[in-house]
């Protein structure tokens, strides 16, 4: 009889643990400072999310604060107990200059912290001051827009002057001359503007290797209402679980509204918020299972602009085998 009860008693125990299994989301580290960096260079760390629980743990959205400036890689969204996953946090420092503090918050099925945050810091250091900070041309037509100059101040001794420029995107071109202890660097552009906006960045750098390099963004806006930011996004192939950002900015006097966002493949899932104000959105765009090339496509922004209902960003999937 009493080892009857035993049995039951232990039956009992282990169904009351099954009943109260739950995963627990452990970061390490919760913070990191990157400390002293240039602001042309990206910075790149590695945080460990950690399965302190009983139960599969399940990652869901990963939102960083400053969607222009911070971007993250997931590792693997379900995590099982005692377990762990990496997640990489890639932080841009153009544009800013002195402490930096970005937030990036954490959604997971752990009940009792669904919505954990982890930080970084870096202390910017400027080698040029900028004037203006970066490059916007107007909404322009065939005939293209003028050109646009920037003035440029080394903060430190250059061994050669500035003279190299070089573009990522074949749509700007730039020149820099010298100008006393500055320099000037002229920036045009080739045709019109695309339907959602052009971007690049231009370098300009000296002759000498040691020297360091000025990185210059350069924005052309859209003539339609609405700007997107990027026109295009990659995806890596598999299932590894990723997320993108679209920046999607007013651009005309009226403000107009996002009405949806439509991915190619039921393999990614589509989240917009507005910005505070209400103007401006992100786009969230994450994949939901093992992406192929079947699911490269357009993400269809539909918007209530009526001389562009719906602004297309191109989808590519990457090779899960390319090196």
């Amino acid at each position: 009889m009493r080892s009857a009860q035993k049995i039951l008693f232990a039956m009992a125990a282990a169904a009351a643990l099954r009943l109260t299994a739950a995963p627990r989301l452990e970061i390490d580290p919760g913070q990191f400072d990157f400390g002293t960096v240039p602001d042309d260079t990206r910075q790149h760390h590695v945080f460990t999310l950690r399965n302190g629980g009983d139960a599969n743990l399940v990652i869901g959205q990963v939102r960083p604060e400053c969607a222009a400036c911070t971007r993250t890689r997931l590792e693997r969204n379900v995590i099982p107990p005692g377990e762990s996953a990496a997640l990489e946090v890639m932080f841009d420092p153009d544009g800013f200059e002195g402490p930096v503090h970005k937030l990036t918050e954490i959604e997971s099925n752990d009940a009792g912290r669904p919505r954990q945050l982890l930080a970084i810091a870096a202390r910017v250091a400027v080698n040029f001051a900028k004037s203006p900070r970066q490059i916007i041309f107007p909404a322009a037509g065939a005939g293209g827009a003028p050109p646009v100059a920037m003035r440029i101040v080394p903060r430190q001794k250059l061994s050669a002057p500035l003279s190299v420029v070089e573009s990522d995107c074949d749509r700007f071109s730039g020149e820099v001359t010298a100008d006393g202890d500055a320099f000037v660097l002229r920036v045009r552009m080739v045709g019109p503007s695309g339907p959602a906006g052009t971007q690049g960045i231009l370098r300009v750098r000296s002759a000498a290797a040691g020297d360091p390099v000025c990185a210059v963004r350069v924005l052309a806006l859209s003539p339609q209402a609405l700007g997107v930011i990027p026109l295009a996004l990659s995806f890596n192939g598999g299932g590894a679980p990723q997320q993108r950002v679209v920046l999607v900015r007013q651009t005309g006097g009226c403000p107009v509204s996002l009405l949806d966002a439509v991915p190619p493949s039921t393999n990614f899932a589509c989240e917009i918020y507005p910005e505070p104000g209400g103007a401006n959105y992100r786009v969230y765009v994450s994949s939901r299972g093992a992406l192929s090339a079947a699911d490269a496509g357009n993400l269809v922004l539909r918007t209530a602009d009526t001389n562009a209902p719906e602004i297309p960003v191109r989808i590519s999937i990457r090779d899960s085998t390319s090196p």
